[in-house]
């Protein structure tokens, strides 16, 4: 009701958060779920669903679904986990590959960002000031 209210105020809408990365819906339930949000909001407001960019590679139908891919970077958290020195290079490469497996689609970085804290996962390794640098580095 607040967004057909008042869509000056929205940029977009956001439905679901890496709800397939944690195998919580199917992508035909979440491209539905999609599809009645954007029914229910003004068409002006574009809409997009917020994941890990491996599953926008793992379900590029969802690409229809939206108006705009939201992704998530987290070189730390990779499968492959990058290490500081790599990290925002990484985020530059993987936002390349994605615009270039969906052109004409907006990409938008919903999540990005390094740990303070917590165990190394090989070469990446928490800390204050590998936290700093990764955002420096943009």
């Amino acid at each position: 009701a607040n967004a057909r209210a008042h869509p000056q105020v929205l940029r977009g809408v956001i439905v679901g958060n890496e709800v397939l990365l944690r195998a919580e819906l199917a992508p035909k339930t979440l491209a539905g779920d999609i599809r009645r949000v954007r029914a229910a909001i003004p068409a002006s407001v574009p809409v997009s669903y917020a994941d890990v960019w491996e599953d926008w590679l793992r379900y590029p139908q969802m690409a229809e679904a939206v108006d705009y891919l939201t992704i998530h970077i987290l070189p730390y958290w990779e499968n492959d986990p990058v290490s500081p020195e790599h990290a925002v290079r990484h985020v530059a490469d993987v936002y390349a590959r994605i615009r270039r497996a969906f052109p004409g689609k907006r990409v938008m970085i919903g999540e990005t960002g390094w740990p303070s804290e917590g165990r190394p996962r090989r070469t990446a390794v928490p800390s204050v000031v590998n936290e700093a640098r990764y955002l420096r580095g943009f």
